[in-house]
């Protein structure tokens, strides 16, 4: 198992398990509604990172976002622990999945590229190139 599934598995647990926990011990219905939908787009998103199923990554990327969106003004304002050590939560999935986000999109900008080089040397020199690039549809 690769470390952004690993990471996307416990990141969703103590999001999940810190939301239900706000919920045991102030019966906040925010903190486990929040703790549960963040926690639960965390693991669907490893599940699939760790599958090998398309959009896990993405999902866990979502999750990160919406965790930073919520926590970081929040431990900006009241600088209490929670709040924070969410924040740091937030932002070590953003730095995870973002950076795997932007190697995809670059690896994928590099193979049109090459498509695009093979392209222009097989109508220079009339001859067939030695790979064949894929479609969009595909």
């Amino acid at each position: 198992m690769g470390i952004e599934a690993q990471s996307a598995f416990i990141i969703g647990a103590l999001t999940a398990g810190g939301g239900t926990f706000g919920y045991i011990k102030t019966g906040s219905v925010p903190s486990i509604a929040a703790g549960l939908t963040v926690g639960t787009l965390y693991l669907f998103g490893g599940y699939r990172i760790q599958t090998k199923q398309s959009y896990g990554i993405e999902l866990a990327l979502l999750a990160s976002v919406v965790l930073a969106g919520s926590s970081i003004p929040r431990a900006i304002k009241s600088q209490k622990p929670l709040p924070i050590g969410l924040s740091a939560l937030a932002l070590y999935g953003l730095y995870t999945f973002g950076t795997e986000i932007l190697i995809l999109f670059l690896l994928f900008r590099l193979q049109e590229f090459i498509c695009i080089l093979l392209f222009a040397y097989s109508i220079s020199s009339e001859t067939p190139p030695l790979l064949t690039c894929w479609s969009r549809s595909s």
